[in-house]
C-alpha cells in the first residue's frame, strides 16, 4: 500500500481523465464482495468494534489521512476490503481502488 501525495493525487486524476475541476476528498473503506461502504466504527463498549455499513460513498466514512484508513481497514480485519481514493466532480463521487 502505498501514501498518497498531492503530486500523485493529481496524476491518478490525470490518467483516469477526471475533469481538472475534480477534488480529493479523502479515503473510503469498500467492501468488495458486497459493494458496500463502512459508514459508522462504534467503539463504545470495551473489547467490541462495531461497523455499518452504507451502499453508496456519499455515506462513507471519510479518512483525511491514509494511515488512518489503513489501521482501520485492519481493525476490520476481513478479506475483500480496500482502501479507496474518492473525488469529487460537480456532477458525481468516483471511487479508484487503491493501485
Amino acid at each position: 500500500m502505498k501514501k498518497y501525495n498531492k503530486h500523485r493525487i493529481q496524476k491518478i486524476i490525470e490518467e483516469h481523465g477526471f475533469p481538472v475541476t475534480a477534488k480529493f476528498k479523502g479515503y473510503v473503506l469498500h467492501l468488495q464482495t458486497t459493494n458496500e461502504f463502512i459508514a459508522i466504527i462504534d467503539r463504545k463498549m470495551i473489547g467490541v468494534i462495531s461497523f455499518g455499513f452504507s451502499i453508496t460513498p456519499e455515506s462513507a466514512l471519510l479518512f483525511k489521512r491514509y494511515e488512518k484508513a489503513v489501521k482501520e481497514m485492519h481493525e476490520y480485519n476481513k478479506n475483500g476490503v480496500t482502501v479507496c481514493l474518492l473525488f469529487e466532480t460537480e456532477t458525481q463521487l468516483l471511487i479508484i481502488n487503491e493501485p
